[in-house]
């Protein structure tokens, strides 16, 4: 059984822990990376935002988190590279959020 060390490091920026990194379009779709970083191991990820959507709809219903925390669905110019970085920005903040009201301390 290996031990997971599940305390907050006090000196490290959630920002050197989760980053989305990027968007691209795969099969007509658009998918954010998201990379997790703990000490020398990382996990990368891919994933939509009806995804995101998807936690965020379940976190509200179950009284975790408050409704808006994740920006608003678009259905016009979603595949606009100014609107993308804009959302991965924005999907990053809201990803962090989490981590803080998530985080064990």
């Amino acid at each position: 059984m290996a031990f997971v060390d599940r305390r907050r490091p006090e000196n490290v920026n959630i920002s050197q822990i989760l980053r989305i990194n990027l968007f691209a379009l795969d099969n007509g779709h658009i998918y954010y990376e998201i990379q997790v970083t703990l000490s020398q191991f990382y996990w990368t990820i891919k994933r939509r935002y009806s995804e995101f959507k998807e936690l965020h709809d379940k976190l509200v219903a179950e009284n975790k988190v408050e409704n808006g925390l994740l920006p608003a669905k678009h259905v016009f110019g979603v595949k606009n590279e100014a609107f993308l970085k804009k959302r991965q920005v924005d999907l990053e903040v809201s990803e962090v959020v989490l981590y803080g009201i998530f985080s064990l301390d």
